[in-house]
């Protein structure tokens, strides 16, 4: 008996949330079982981090690569493949003896999640249409950002119960049953196989990201003066130059160039860069504010930390906001809400006052998916059906570069803060917190500005004619 097309859709949903929410849930999960895993792989103290790096590097590097391969060869397969290769690096990392396997295992869940991501999000888009789109992408975002926020709190509970190898157990069994109701509801759909996949523009981009990627990473530890760090940006600078003319002149570029430069895909990508940039300084800087100068245990600063991921609940409304109002609005109206709400956060840290950071953490918290459901609808939207897994790449891409530049900025000041006044620990914390939220306000305002940049109306009305698009072959 053939399922209602309602029950289908809310079905494909229900797997694509569910990866969305793996992939987000894995960045944070690790985080507090960094100890332990670095103890029993052979890392030491400085170079843990990288567990977490790997993974984050290479998705990032991958996942506008991942969107181009799903536009090519389907997305419903793309998707399937991505949470295969997920699944290897679970369990290479989940029988990881030394550091080797477990980098390898990490930077295979990367590229996996690279796959999933943008064909994810492309799969619901098509799925529900412009009408619906945003707000389906609005539960996406929000159910995923939840994840995101209490992956501490369920790491936590997993290494003091069963121990952190079972972090690599539970998340792969997510991604099996994801690509097992894919299969079973998603349909098959069309490919773009007249398209070549552009493979040195892949190499480039890829190059380009690991090195700017690693430099964020090394430059707040190492010193962004050092030589090596330097190089690092150099190589990606470099790089992304050279990306970027090779874009201009091929005949079936990886990124359509002057598609990226127009309004409606430079501004939301920015205004959704600057929002991530935000929400992942906090939550990293937060959570050590919590511990560290607060004197909490680690549990409990993740419960603190409740008042921003209560509202994600808003998520659909915002994405129904969007669909009847069009992006733009929604977008400038979350990213003063986020300034508003870093504010308010920095006060409280100045004041060493919990309940004004909790109420900036709320605030925070409506924000975001005012910015990030209307940012995913505005990029995939705004562009060619034959685009739309990149261009969910690029959205994604932009998130996880903004992360990456919040904890750089966000560390650089907190250590400038710190190393003037060292002789009052619990003062220099509140301090810097303080600062720190600062820093993430003044990205606020710069995705206040972008958001006004946006045209008015719908990226649906504004799809523009890709030239170098071949024949769709069902």
């Amino acid at each position: 008996m053939s399922m209602s097309a309602t029950t289908q859709r809310r079905l494909v949903l229900l797997a694509m949330t569910a990866s969305v929410s793996l992939i987000l849930f894995d960045q944070t999960v690790v985080s507090v079982a960094l100890p332990q895993m670095g103890e029993a792989t052979g890392f030491g103290p400085t170079t843990s981090h990288w567990i977490v790096d790997s993974y984050l590097i290479a998705i990032t590097a991958f996942v506008i690569v991942g969107g181009r391969l799903g536009d090519r060869f389907g997305r419903r397969r793309g998707f399937v493949w991505g949470s295969v290769i997920f699944t290897i690096g679970c369990a290479m990392s989940a029988v990881a003896m030394g550091p080797t396997l477990m980098l390898v295992g990490r930077v295979l869940q990367g590229i996996g999640a690279g796959l999933m991501q943008p064909t994810g999000l492309a799969i619901v888009s098509e799925e529900y249409g412009p009408e619906n789109r945003g707000k389906a992408l609005g539960t996406v975002i929000g159910i995923s950002s939840a994840f995101l926020a209490v992956g501490p709190l369920v790491g936590g509970f997993l290494v003091d119960g069963p121990g952190w190898r079972s972090i690599f157990i539970i998340t792969p069994l997510i991604a099996v049953l994801s690509a097992g109701l894919a299969l079973f509801v998603v349909r098959k759909g069309a490919t773009d196989r007249g398209r070549s996949l552009d493979l040195p523009g892949s190499l480039l981009l890829a190059g380009s990201l690991t090195a700017i990627l690693m430099a964020l990473t090394e430059g707040p530890d190492e010193g962004w003066l050092q030589l090596q760090v330097l190089v690092l940006i150099a190589i990606g600078v470099v790089l992304g130059l050279m990306l970027v003319w090779r874009e201009m002149r091929v005949r079936a570029p990886l990124i359509d160039i002057p598609l990226l430069r127009t309004r409606a895909m430079w501004s939301p990508v920015v205004s959704g860069m600057m929002c991530q940039f935000i929400i992942v300084g906090m939550t990293v800087y937060a959570a050590i504010y919590f511990q560290v100068g607060m004197g909490e245990t680690a549990f409990v600063a993740g419960l603190m930390f409740m008042p921003a991921v209560i509202p994600v609940v808003i998520a659909p409304l915002a994405g129904t906001f969007a669909d009847r109002k069009g992006e733009r609005m929604p977008m400038w109206i979350g990213s003063l809400l986020l300034s508003v709400g870093c504010l308010v956060t920095a006060a409280g840290g100045f004041m060493e006052s919990y309940p004004w950071i909790a109420v900036g953490l709320g605030i925070v918290g409506i924000g975001r998916p005012f910015v990030l459901t209307p940012m995913n609808s505005a990029c995939i939207g705004g562009s060619p059906p034959e685009d739309h897994a990149v261009a969910a790449g690029i959205a994604s891409a932009a998130r996880f570069l903004g992360g990456s530049i919040g904890v750089a900025v966000c560390g650089a000041v907190t250590a400038q803060v710190l190393a003037r006044m060292d002789s009052v620990a619990a003062l220099a914390q509140s301090r810097a917190f303080g600062f720190a939220m600062i820093a993430c306000m003044i990205a606020g305002l710069i995705g206040m500005w972008a958001a006004l940049m946006m045209p008015r109306g719908f990226t649906r009305d504004r799809v523009p004619d890709n030239p170098h698009a071949a024949p769709v072959h069902p």
